[in-house]
């Protein structure tokens, strides 16, 4: 999941945190609010806030972590030749990671690179 997304669903659960408590405590299920109806929504309103800010620090830790990339392999070669030379150079890959071929030939020079990829 892409960082963005975990953002994203770390703002949706604390919203949804927050209606869900303010909801269940502007019921009142258990009349412990006072009767003032203005009163009951300040209090439900700090209760929701508080827990969203809660379960908001739980989310934001778990949405701002760094995943680990999966490792890639790669594959280098070089070749250096002088006079007279011939340089072969061939990768088969199952194509995770860069393929680098690097080759330098001199007098009747006469160089080959390959590279291709295999796939299961």
């Amino acid at each position: 999941m892409s960082r963005g997304a975990r953002w994203g669903a770390a703002v949706g659960v604390s919203a949804v945190a927050f209606g869900v408590v303010l909801w269940a405590v502007a019921a009142d299920p258990f009349g412990w609010l006072p009767e003032a109806e203005e009163v009951r929504w300040a209090v439900a309103t700090a209760f929701a806030g508080a827990v969203a800010g809660a379960v908001g620090t739980a989310v934001a830790w778990w949405a701002g972590r760094e995943t680990a990339a999966p490792p890639r392999a790669g594959v280098g070669m070089t070749a250096v030749g002088e006079d007279r030379s011939r340089i072969t150079q061939r990768v088969t890959h199952a194509g995770a990671g860069e393929v680098s071929l690097d080759a330098r030939g001199s007098g009747e020079a006469e160089i080959s690179q390959s590279a291709e990829e295999r796939r299961p």
